[in-house]
């Protein structure tokens, strides 16, 4: 479907409200990134709530950075009645989850960002920018993240 970029924000909102992925194709420079930030104002106001804007530039990113580096954590499991310890691979945080940096708005229209409003709130937009110029095997698991909102055992469902 194609949307001139002044008919977008309705579409955008509409999309959030339905848990619907979009996927914004331009050219650069057109301003997608003016009217996501705008969007995100928007929705703070109209949802009377903190919104939170992560906006991450994936040409930039190496592909183990979309998924968070592994690391090795100690597990618990019974089974047979007896329990039993064990080592597994585990991703840290994603770098394209929400983090300290990114924009918080707020309803009367002031912007912050969640390291100062001391959360993250339950209300946000992850923006990717330049996934297509992004390697390819940083594509894999952001097209995952579009897809199911998780990233490994990381689920965006546990801001709100």
């Amino acid at each position: 479907m194609a949307v001139k970029l002044d008919q977008l924000e309705p579409v955008i909102f509409s999309a959030y409200i339905q848990g619907i992925t979009l996927e914004l194709l331009s050219a650069p420079g057109v301003g997608k990134s003016s009217v996501i930030r705008q969007a995100a104002k928007n929705m703070a106001k109209r949802l009377n709530a903190p919104f939170c804007l992560a906006v991450r530039h994936l040409s930039t990113f190496d592909p183990t950075d979309v998924a968070g580096p592994l690391f090795i954590t100690k597990r618990k499991l019974t089974y047979a009645g007896k329990e039993h310890e064990f080592e597994s691979a585990m991703n840290s945080y994603p770098a394209l989850f929400p983090n300290s940096k990114d924009v918080v708005f707020l309803p009367d229209g002031t912007e912050t960002d969640v390291g100062t409003h001391g959360e993250i709130p339950a209300f946000g937009l992850v923006f990717l920018d330049e996934l297509r110029q992004a390697a390819h095997d940083a594509q894999k698991p952001t097209a995952r993240f579009m897809d199911e909102r998780r990233v490994g055992e990381w689920d965006l469902r546990m801001f709100g």
